[in-house]
């Protein structure tokens, strides 16, 4: 879905501009949370750690500690 400003639905969308990448977050028709990124991967990154984060967050710190401490 692309994000239309004029039309807010809910949801997480990705919007592309001029300096990278935007990832939005609506609830209720009102944008709750924004966040910028220059770069696809650092897009990538920040959603696939916010999720492990958020569903997995006991198996997310035994990898965490194993491969990146």
């Amino acid at each position: 879905m692309r994000f239309d400003p004029q039309n807010l639905t809910d949801g997480f969308f990705i919007n592309k501009n001029d300096k990278g990448f935007e990832y939005i977050f609506v609830d209720r028709r009102h944008i709750e949370f924004r966040k910028s990124f220059r770069t696809y991967d650092k897009l990538l990154k920040y959603l696939v750690y916010s999720k492990l984060k958020l569903y997995a967050p006991i198996k997310y710190r035994q990898l965490s500690k194993k491969y990146y401490a």
